[in-house]
């Protein structure tokens, strides 16, 4: 994907491929992002869950904003779906 065009898909600045395994990348490097957000439950049963190159900038810009979005409610039920019955 990167190879054919290195551009973001969301604000079309050139990213840079890194091999990093763990800590920050940086605000440039190119990730793979979901077209539609997690959220957007009836857009990804329609279309299925096509991914675009982004930049980290954008991927994480996104992932936070759709998140604020959210009613409470829903963060709380997502929230519960990853909790463990360890005592």
């Amino acid at each position: 994907m990167w190879e054919k065009d290195p551009t973001c898909h969301w604000c079309n600045i050139e990213t840079i491929w890194v091999f990093k395994n763990g800590g920050r990348l940086p605000w440039n490097a190119a990730t793979i992002d979901h077209y539609f957000s997690r959220y957007q439950i009836d857009e990804r049963k329609k279309w299925g869950s096509p991914v675009v190159l982004s930049c980290s900038q954008c991927n994480q810009r996104r992932g936070s904003a759709e998140t604020r979005l959210q009613p409470i409610e829903e963060l709380q039920r997502r929230g519960k779906q990853h909790e463990t019955n360890e005592v």
